[in-house]
């Protein structure tokens, strides 16, 4: 996923949640990017954006 001039990698997912990161820790919860896709959230430290279906 290409977000803000940056190439994130998928690290995972648990349950709704997918995780992003340009390179992957070792518990992906602590990946720097979660997706909610159930919500449509995009969360980055303390930014939340929020995607809508087209």
């Amino acid at each position: 996923m290409q977000f803000d001039n940056r190439q994130l990698k998928f690290c995972g997912s648990l349950g709704n949640s997918s995780f992003f990161d340009e390179m992957c820790p070792e518990k992906i919860e602590s990946s720097k990017v979660v997706f909610i896709s159930k919500k449509g959230d995009f969360i980055e430290d303390l930014h939340a954006y929020r995607c809508s279906a087209l």
